[in-house]
Protein backbone atom coordinates (compact mmCIF):
# COMPACT_ATOMS: atom_id res chain seq x y z
CA UNK A 1 0.00 0.00 0.00
CA UNK A 2 0.70 3.56 -0.07
CA UNK A 3 1.13 6.49 2.17
CA UNK A 4 0.21 10.23 1.50
CA UNK A 5 -0.23 13.18 3.46
CA UNK A 6 1.26 16.30 4.78
CA UNK A 7 1.21 17.29 8.34
CA UNK A 8 1.57 20.42 10.30
CA UNK A 9 3.31 20.85 13.80
CA UNK A 10 3.84 23.04 16.70
CA UNK A 11 7.10 24.05 18.76
CA UNK A 12 6.11 25.57 22.37
CA UNK A 13 9.36 25.75 24.40
CA UNK A 14 12.98 26.97 24.28
CA UNK A 15 14.41 27.39 20.88
CA UNK A 16 17.09 25.10 19.78
CA UNK A 17 18.97 27.07 17.29
CA UNK A 18 21.79 29.24 18.47
CA UNK A 19 19.97 32.20 20.30
CA UNK A 20 18.28 31.57 23.48
CA UNK A 21 14.92 32.36 25.16
CA UNK A 22 11.83 30.80 24.31
CA UNK A 23 10.00 30.05 20.85
CA UNK A 24 6.31 29.66 20.29
CA UNK A 25 5.58 28.67 16.49
CA UNK A 26 3.92 27.11 14.08
CA UNK A 27 5.71 25.14 11.20
CA UNK A 28 3.97 23.55 8.07
CA UNK A 29 6.11 20.79 5.89
CA UNK A 30 5.73 17.62 3.90
CA UNK A 31 6.32 14.74 6.03
CA UNK A 32 8.91 12.55 4.89
CA UNK A 33 8.04 8.54 3.16
CA UNK A 34 9.60 6.24 3.90
CA UNK A 35 9.39 2.87 2.43
CA UNK A 36 12.45 0.33 1.89
CA UNK A 37 12.68 -3.07 0.42
CA UNK A 38 13.64 -6.43 1.94
CA UNK A 39 16.61 -7.85 0.16
CA UNK A 40 15.94 -11.74 -1.40
CA UNK A 41 15.33 -13.57 -4.08
CA UNK A 42 11.71 -11.60 -4.52
CA UNK A 43 12.02 -8.29 -3.62
CA UNK A 44 8.96 -7.63 -1.35
CA UNK A 45 7.71 -3.94 -0.38
CA UNK A 46 7.40 -3.27 3.42
CA UNK A 47 4.79 -0.82 4.76
CA UNK A 48 5.39 3.09 4.23
CA UNK A 49 5.19 5.05 6.95
CA UNK A 50 4.42 8.87 7.92
CA UNK A 51 6.38 9.79 10.77
CA UNK A 52 5.60 13.38 12.28
CA UNK A 53 8.80 14.91 11.96
CA UNK A 54 10.64 17.12 15.10
CA UNK A 55 8.69 20.47 13.58
CA UNK A 56 5.36 18.24 13.64
CA UNK A 57 5.70 16.10 17.22
CA UNK A 58 2.86 17.43 19.57
CA UNK A 59 4.38 19.42 22.44
CA UNK A 60 3.10 19.73 25.92
CA UNK A 61 3.79 21.61 29.08
CA UNK A 62 5.79 19.95 32.00
CA UNK A 63 3.82 17.63 34.03
CA UNK A 64 0.49 17.86 31.65
CA UNK A 65 -1.20 15.96 29.18
CA UNK A 66 -3.70 18.41 28.25
CA UNK A 67 -3.81 19.52 24.43
CA UNK A 68 -2.52 23.17 23.89
CA UNK A 69 -4.70 25.08 20.80
CA UNK A 70 -0.99 24.75 18.65
CA UNK A 71 -1.22 20.86 19.37
CA UNK A 72 -5.20 20.81 18.10
CA UNK A 73 -4.39 22.44 15.37
CA UNK A 74 -1.24 19.62 14.82
CA UNK A 75 -3.88 17.20 15.00
CA UNK A 76 -6.35 18.62 13.28
CA UNK A 77 -4.31 18.26 10.19
CA UNK A 78 -3.59 14.49 10.71
CA UNK A 79 -6.76 13.95 11.38
CA UNK A 80 -7.15 15.16 7.66
CA UNK A 81 -5.40 12.40 7.00
CA UNK A 82 -6.92 9.55 9.27
CA UNK A 83 -10.59 10.64 7.85
CA UNK A 84 -9.79 10.41 4.18
CA UNK A 85 -7.94 7.59 4.12
CA UNK A 86 -8.95 3.72 4.78
CA UNK A 87 -6.50 0.57 5.84
CA UNK A 88 -4.48 2.45 8.25
CA UNK A 89 -2.41 1.38 11.02
CA UNK A 90 -1.54 3.89 13.54
CA UNK A 91 0.54 4.15 16.35
CA UNK A 92 0.50 6.76 18.92
CA UNK A 93 3.42 6.80 21.48
CA UNK A 94 3.81 9.54 24.51
CA UNK A 95 6.91 10.75 25.44
CA UNK A 96 8.04 13.08 28.46
CA UNK A 97 10.97 14.30 30.28
CA UNK A 98 13.58 12.54 32.28
CA UNK A 99 12.14 14.10 35.63
CA UNK A 100 10.42 12.63 38.30
CA UNK A 101 9.78 9.16 39.31
CA UNK A 102 9.66 6.47 37.02
CA UNK A 103 6.06 5.22 37.32
CA UNK A 104 5.24 9.05 36.87
CA UNK A 105 6.83 9.59 33.72
CA UNK A 106 5.33 6.43 32.38
CA UNK A 107 1.87 7.39 33.46
CA UNK A 108 2.39 10.92 31.75
CA UNK A 109 3.38 9.39 28.39
CA UNK A 110 0.42 6.85 28.31
CA UNK A 111 -2.21 9.70 29.25
CA UNK A 112 -0.84 12.17 26.85
CA UNK A 113 -1.08 9.03 24.18
CA UNK A 114 -4.93 7.92 25.59
CA UNK A 115 -5.09 12.26 25.20
CA UNK A 116 -4.18 12.28 21.52
CA UNK A 117 -6.47 9.04 20.31
CA UNK A 118 -9.30 10.40 22.76
CA UNK A 119 -9.00 14.12 20.97
CA UNK A 120 -9.35 12.26 17.93
CA UNK A 121 -12.68 10.05 18.55
CA UNK A 122 -14.05 13.37 19.65
CA UNK A 123 -13.57 14.80 16.22
CA UNK A 124 -15.42 11.85 14.70
CA UNK A 125 -12.95 9.47 13.29
CA UNK A 126 -14.06 5.93 13.47
CA UNK A 127 -10.54 3.68 13.25
CA UNK A 128 -11.01 0.65 11.19
CA UNK A 129 -8.62 -0.78 14.19
CA UNK A 130 -7.75 0.78 17.21
CA UNK A 131 -4.79 2.32 17.21
CA UNK A 132 -1.17 0.87 18.96
CA UNK A 133 -1.41 3.11 22.46
CA UNK A 134 2.10 2.97 23.72
CA UNK A 135 3.83 5.54 26.55
CA UNK A 136 7.66 5.10 26.35
CA UNK A 137 8.10 7.03 29.26
CA UNK A 138 11.68 8.81 29.23
CA UNK A 139 12.94 5.61 27.17
CA UNK A 140 13.18 7.92 23.91
CA UNK A 141 14.53 10.77 24.87
CA UNK A 142 15.68 13.60 22.53
CA UNK A 143 18.01 15.34 24.75
CA UNK A 144 19.58 15.29 28.64
CA UNK A 145 20.11 18.91 28.45
CA UNK A 146 17.34 20.65 30.73
CA UNK A 147 17.23 23.89 29.46
CA UNK A 148 16.11 21.72 26.16
CA UNK A 149 13.22 19.25 28.25
CA UNK A 150 10.56 20.62 25.63
CA UNK A 151 11.80 18.20 23.22
CA UNK A 152 11.18 15.22 25.26
CA UNK A 153 7.60 16.26 26.23
CA UNK A 154 5.63 14.96 22.91
CA UNK A 155 3.38 12.31 21.11
CA UNK A 156 4.62 10.81 18.28
CA UNK A 157 2.27 9.57 15.44
CA UNK A 158 3.28 7.11 12.89
CA UNK A 159 0.75 6.31 9.73
CA UNK A 160 1.05 3.19 8.23
CA UNK A 161 -0.58 1.71 5.43
CA UNK A 162 -1.69 -1.69 5.05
Amino acid sequence: GTSTGTSTGTSTGTSTGTSTGTSTGTSTGVADIQSSEEESSTVTEKPQSILIDDLAKVYFYPNRTDLTGDARMVLDDILKILKSTENLDVEITGHCAFFGTEKGRQEISVERAENVYNYFLSKGWEPQKRPLLEGRGHQDIITIDPEKQNLNRRVEIRIHSE
